[in-house]
């Protein structure tokens, strides 16, 4: 294994979604019990549509709190994990890269929708639209979101030139 020269773990950090999802799921359930009670512990439809709802919105929490990236940069390539739709660590060689650029979204620029593409790229990141976009000579792209952009600039520029 090569020694890293660049490593970044990042998780989701969209607190107002997860407050609103909380906050939606007090709703949930005090309507459910409120239900419960005027019906006096008899399950109706209002009762069940109200826990499938909780289990949906249980398991989007879930999700949020279990998503990370971790992305690493080695003298042999980049290494990248996004939890929990990967098991191992994926590695694109820079023998394998055609292009290697950096991409900086203003801030405001990342909701007008400007950012999206149907070219096929395989994107991952949970810091929107900010990161490594990679090139492979067999024509895939791959981007990979970051937080730290110069520090990230600096290891792909020492890297290749390594």
């Amino acid at each position: 294994m090569a020694k890293k020269i660049y490593k970044e773990k990042q998780r989701v950090r969209a607190n107002g979604m997860i407050l609103m999802v909380i906050f939606l799921m007090g709703i949930l359930l005090y309507s459910f019990f409120q239900s419960l009670f005027e019906h006096n512990w008899v399950f109706t439809y209002v009762e069940w549509s109200s826990l499938a709802l909780l289990l949906l919105l249980g398991c989007f929490l879930w999700y949020l709190f279990r998503l990370k990236l971790n992305l690493a940069i080695s003298k042999q390539g980049i290494h990248y994990k996004m939890s929990p739709w990967h098991n191992k660590k994926r590695k694109i060689l820079w023998e394998d890269v055609h292009r290697c650029e950096i991409i900086k979204t203003p801030k405001m620029a990342q909701w007008h929708g400007g950012n999206i593409t149907f070219n096929y790229e395989k994107r991952f990141s949970v810091s929107g639209r900010n990161g490594l976009l990679v090139t492979t000579k067999d024509g895939q792209q791959y981007f990979l979101g970051s937080r730290r952009l110069y520090a990230l600039k600096n290891a792909v520029e020492k890297a290749l030139k390594e």
